[in-house]
């Protein structure tokens, strides 16, 4: 099956999490990727620039990129897409 140019990115597992969660994203072509979390209140906490692989790619993120506790927004970025998803992180 061809993959489309169109990217997909999965919710972050676990979810809620501590210490260490994994975001899972498509993309139909090789390409530069970015991240954007933020908090609650929509202030940036953290930005995550990628070479995004044609096909599956995993994100592994800690508490220690992520020092924030509550709901955090994050955004996958790409020069035609972006997605934006939910995650839960516990203290």
């Amino acid at each position: 099956a061809e993959l489309s140019s169109r990217m997909m990115i999965s919710q972050n597992e676990p979810n809620p999490w501590i210490g260490k969660t994994s975001i899972r994203y498509e993309l139909g072509i090789a390409q530069q990727v970015t991240f954007i979390f933020r908090d609650n209140e929509g202030k940036l906490i953290h930005k995550i620039n990628l070479d995004g692989a044609r096909g599956s790619n995993l994100l592994d993120l800690s508490s220690v990129d992520l020092p924030a506790s509550g709901v955090i927004s994050y955004e996958l970025i790409t020069e035609t897409e972006r997605v934006i998803k939910k995650m839960i992180i516990l203290k």
